[in-house]
């Protein structure tokens, strides 16, 4: 057997290989939920979208008052944050219409919101209380 290395993810409840875009949501997930203190049963990961009748996913997305909040797209550390990758997440947005976006590689991030037809950046995303 190939070593390899998994890791429990408690909020899709299953034993996942541990990729590096893996390793940025689990530690994303974490943050939001320990740090932000967004509890566990208003995220939602892997969540499908279509775009152009194409199938794409959105990493994380947050839900408060029953409608998106925030969506978070993961990066591999090796994926620099760029406006290629902040259009890619906005796009995704244009369907979920989240007030926030939050863009990350686990060392770059990018925090987003939509203020009537502007996107303003901050330096991070607001607690959950």
């Amino acid at each position: 057997m190939q070593d390899s290395t998994y890791i429990f993810c408690v909020y899709r409840k299953k034993w996942l290989f541990l990729t590096p875009e893996e390793w940025v949501r689990q530690n994303t997930l974490a943050f939001l939920n320990q740090n932000l203190e967004y509890p566990i049963h208003l995220i939602n990961t892997e969540v499908p979208i279509k775009i152009n009748n194409l199938s794409q996913r959105m990493d994380i997305v947050i839900y408060k008052n029953a409608k998106p909040f925030i969506l978070c797209e993961c990066k591999k550390p090796k994926v620099k944050i760029t406006q290629e990758t902040l259009d890619q997440a906005l796009r995704y947005n244009n369907v979920l219409n989240a007030e926030w976006v939050y863009l990350t590689n686990g060392i770059q991030h990018v925090v987003a919101k939509k203020e009537k037809d502007n996107v303003s950046f901050y330096k991070t995303l607001p607690l959950y209380s």
